[in-house]
This record gives C-alpha cells, structure tokens and sequence, in this order.
C-alpha cells in the first residue's frame, strides 16, 4: 500500500487546523503546492481525478456535516471566492441571485456528490470532523491505523488542540436561512450519512 498520503477537505471542516500536524509526519504531500495554488476545498471537486493521477498516494477527506460548513464558512467571514467548475449547470446570472450561504450549501452539495464517488477505492478514507472532535482517540486511532503510522505524540498534540465550540454552527442563525440550506443539500447529506436535525 502506498506510504504517502494527503489531506482534503470540503468547506471550514477543520482542514487547516489538522493540516498543521500532519505536515509534521513523514510522507504528507500537500497537492495544491504540487499542482498550483489551488485551494484544496476545490480540490475536492476532482477528487476521482486526482486519485488517479496520485496512484502512489492515500487520501484522507475530512468531512464536516454540510449545514454546519456552510455556516461556519458564514462565521469564519470568508469572502465570495467560491470556485465552480464549468460542467455545472448555473449561469451566471442565476447563480449571482444567491445568496452567499446558498451558493455554499450547492458547493457542498456537489464536492459531496463527487466525494463519495471514491468511497470503494481503498485508498480514500473518510473521517468526520465531528467524529474527531466527539470521540477523538478511537476516530484518530482509526485515521492513522489507516494511513499505518504510529505517532503518539502527533495523536495526543491533535486530541489536546480540540475546542467544540464549532459543533452546530448552524443553531445561531436564522430558521429560514437553514431551511434554504437544507433544502439544497438535504439527499446527498444523507447519502453522506449525517441524521435529521434535532427539532
């Protein structure tokens, strides 16, 4: 099996946090420095592509639940730099119509789409950012025995970083504003595996 290894994720699901510590262990390859400065949110998009054009390498995607990635992308006060790649379907003018959170909630929608296209290639593994945060040792366990590197110290300085005041970002805002979101991403978030929002 292949000893290099990446990571991506979709939009503010703790990428840019977990990346620091895993550019500490031997083998981590940062495709977007290989390939341009191409955001690695944007990455996922072609995720299949780049799997098959890194056959030596093993993928970590890190998922966050996408009613939360939108909002949070929406706390975080990211600009409107959302790349979409040109065999989508969405004019210009439609898509300017949105909304910033309902242009997030149809990017996570599709990266999702594509996503999930690798789940039977046993070099792609899918972590939850709320797994990692919830259950830390066993979800980290996991992610490493998968990738096959022991590194205690790396787990422990991960597990001893985590805050959970990222989980449910999406309760502070408005009602209409996460029925609109869910409305878009409400099957391939299931298709994903993430549950009904509490009531």
């Amino acid at each position: 099996m292949p000893k290099n290894f990446t990571l991506q994720w979709c939009m503010s699901s703790g990428g840019k946090w977990l990346m620091k510590y895993f550019k500490r262990i031997p083998g981590f390859i940062q495709i977007n420095k290989k390939i341009g400065n191409f955001p690695n949110i944007h990455q996922v998009f072609y995720m299949s592509t780049l799997m098959k054009h890194y056959p030596e390498m093993k993928f970590v995607h890190l998922v966050r639940d996408g009613i939360d990635s939108v909002f949070g992308r929406i706390h975080a006060n990211h600009g409107d730099d959302i790349f979409v790649p040109l065999d989508y379907d969405f004019n210009s003018k439609t898509w300017n119509a949105l909304e910033k959170y309902e242009r997030y909630a149809y990017v996570w929608k599709w990266m999702m789409e594509e996503a999930i296209k690798c789940r039977d290639n046993e070099r792609y593994y899918e972590v939850r950012y709320e797994d990692i945060l919830l259950k830390p040792k066993e979800t980290i366990d996991k992610m490493f025995g998968f990738l096959e590197i022991d590194n205690d110290e790396i787990k422990k300085e991960i597990i001893n970083s985590i805050k959970l005041d990222g989980l449910n970002r999406h309760k502070h805002y408005e009602k209409e504003k996460i029925n609109k979101v869910m409305n878009i991403i409400k099957d391939i978030r299931k298709e994903v595996g993430y549950n009904e929002l509490e009531k």
